[in-house]
């Protein structure tokens, strides 16, 4: 079974993790819990099967766990990637997980939708 590869910049995404006091991630929590964030991804989630599981998934959350001491955002972190591999395993182009893959390729935690 060939390794997944993911295309996001976890070091970058790390070293902003590392910069952010616990107060500014506790609101990037705050915005990622709403409603139309957290229904967006359900939805991604529910249509998009399960696919090869990834050891660079568990990699990444153990690095974000260690750089925020919350794993609750590592978590998060982790379960994006997951939904992203699967969404490029299955060929599937759902908007709102090319959304995600956008904000990781750049670096960025994603915590908002881009849906009116």
């Amino acid at each position: 079974m060939a390794e997944n590869r993911l295309h996001i910049d976890i070091e970058t995404l790390v070293n902003a993790f590392k910069k952010l006091p616990v107060e500014r991630l506790n609101d990037l929590l705050d915005i990622r819990d709403s409603s139309l964030f957290s229904a967006a991804w359900v939805s991604a989630r529910e249509e998009i099967p399960e696919g090869e599981p990834s050891t660079q998934v568990k990699e990444v959350f153990i690095a974000v766990s260690q750089a925020t001491n919350q794993h609750e955002i590592a978590s998060y972190v982790a379960d994006d990637l997951e939904l992203i591999l699967n969404a490029h395993q299955n060929q599937n182009s759902h908007p709102f997980v090319k959304q995600l893959a956008e904000s990781y390729a750049q670096g960025q935690f994603p915590c908002e939708t881009n849906q009116a």
